[in-house]
């Protein structure tokens, strides 16, 4: 290979690692000014105390996969932890359900990665990959992921799983999916192969 054609590749290789650092800071940040309104998202563990919930976003498809090129969009996941509710915040009624708040810095997130400047975007993101699509929440708690990939969740979903590590995590290291903890899918590979099925990605 030329060397042109090695410092190309080079940069493809490190262009996922990129984007993954660029989502650190907008995520940080839309958390705190949420958490700033609301309160934080708690909930109460094993021992009853009163804990933080966890959230996490966990990169999709070709993102994912580490394959990224300049033209690609990038397939996000936002998971959380926990249910339970804000300790609420600066503003009356402030006191909202974590699912309510999670959909909130997912929203938060979104646009601040996506929107369009004169120096033009950051990211195209694609939302569709999470579970049940376009009608699915936006954000989708540890216990809801793993109940749907489970038991609705489509051969090429669980496959996707294999290669789907996360990004970021704010606060709790249990905000992670599933999958990576082997939850989800050993379970389900063993489902692909009594059906005589093989993980392919093309």
């Amino acid at each position: 290979m030329c060397f042109a054609s090695q410092l190309w590749a080079r940069r493809l290789w490190n262009f996922p690692r990129l984007q993954m650092s660029f989502l650190r800071t907008p995520t940080c940040f839309c958390d705190r000014e949420l958490e700033k309104r609301y309160g934080q998202p708690t909930y109460r563990d094993a021992q009853g105390r009163i804990v933080r919930a966890g959230f996490s976003i966990v990169s999709l498809g070709k993102l994912g996969g580490n394959e990224l090129n300049y033209n690609s969009d990038i397939d996000l996941l936002f998971l959380y932890s926990h249910d339970g509710e804000t300790s609420g915040g600066s503003e009356r009624d402030s006191i909202i359900t974590n699912k309510e708040y999670f959909v909130h810095v997912a929203h938060a997130i979104t646009r601040t990665i996506t929107q369009v400047t004169s120096q033009g975007e950051v990211f195209r993101v694609d939302l569709r990959l999470r579970p049940e699509g376009e009608q699915g929440d936006l954000a989708i708690s540890i216990n809801s992921a793993r109940e749907y990939y489970e038991h609705r969740a489509r051969d090429w979903e669980l496959q996707m799983l294999i290669k789907s590590p996360p990004l970021c995590r704010r606060r709790a290291a249990d905000a992670r999916l599933p999958a990576q903890r082997g939850g989800v899918y050993l379970p389900h590979a063993r489902r692909l192969r009594s059906r005589g099925k093989h993980s392919s990605f093309a």
